[in-house]
């Protein structure tokens, strides 16, 4: 897993796997899940 803060947009990314991920995209308040062709959370 790799996190990386993003200071000037107050955001924080959290990679948990290295497969690539579309730009297919869920929102849940302030969480945003990208997925994989296999539609698994990236």
């Amino acid at each position: 897993m790799k996190a990386k803060y993003y200071e000037e947009a107050d955001l924080l990314s959290l990679r948990i796997t290295n497969i690539p991920y579309k730009y297919d995209a869920r929102q849940t308040g302030n969480v945003i899940v990208h997925y994989s062709d296999n539609k698994e959370p990236v």
